[in-house]
């Protein structure tokens, strides 16, 4: 199985999803492929999960230094309710069917270039005159002894926890390594 199309994005993140909708509405015949989640780690692990976690523990700081407010408890079971439901409990599904009712093709598989104006995706070769890689991002584990033996977290484990542990050391200091480091103390247990 085969196509041809004017573009092909290779990556379904912020990137890949600017390109995709641009190259959709100049009319063009797109393909979007992508491995995991439309939307990657911004829309699943990164951005959109910091963000909503961030909120709670941030109203109740403010209501600790606001005279007359009493301080409201924060309820985690239901903070992450919320987060799972914003991050749409990591499913793409309506975000695929809502490209392909605009005519872009979606193939949810690890695409490769394949020479001069081909990918190659789930065993199809796909073949267009523009190419965007939109590749994103991978976390990247240091190399501490030890780090492996007493087990870690990526940004992934740690935007999608259920439970909040009472200490966590947080290495990296990338948008969402502070965020977590901001996250993670105001909301665990006290």
């Amino acid at each position: 199985m085969s196509g041809r199309f004017d573009a092909i994005v290779l990556g379904g993140g912020p990137a890949g999803e600017v390109a995709v909708n641009v190259l959709a509405r100049a009319g063009l015949r797109v393909a979007l492929v992508e491995r995991e989640l439309i939307g990657g780690e911004c829309g699943y692990w990164a951005c959109m999960p910091t963000k909503t976690l961030l909120r709670p523990p941030e109203v109740r700081s403010e209501s600790e230094r606001t005279a007359g407010v009493s301080t409201p408890e924060l309820d985690w079971r239901r903070v992450a309710a919320y987060r799972d439901w914003m991050i749409r409990h990591l499913d793409d599904s309506k975000q695929v069917a809502r490209y392909e009712e605009r005519g872009v093709t979606v193939v949810k598989a690890e695409g490769r270039l394949a020479g001069p104006g081909r990918v190659e995706a789930d065993g199809r070769v796909l073949e267009g005159e523009r190419i965007v890689v939109a590749a994103g991002s991978e976390p990247v584990i240091p190399p501490i002894q030890g780090l492996s033996e007493a087990g870690y977290w990526t940004n992934r484990e740690a935007t999608t926890v259920h439970e909040v542990p009472a200490t966590a050391i947080v290495v990296g200091g990338g948008p969402v390594g502070i965020e977590l480091g901001q996250i993670l103390p105001a909301s665990a247990p006290r």
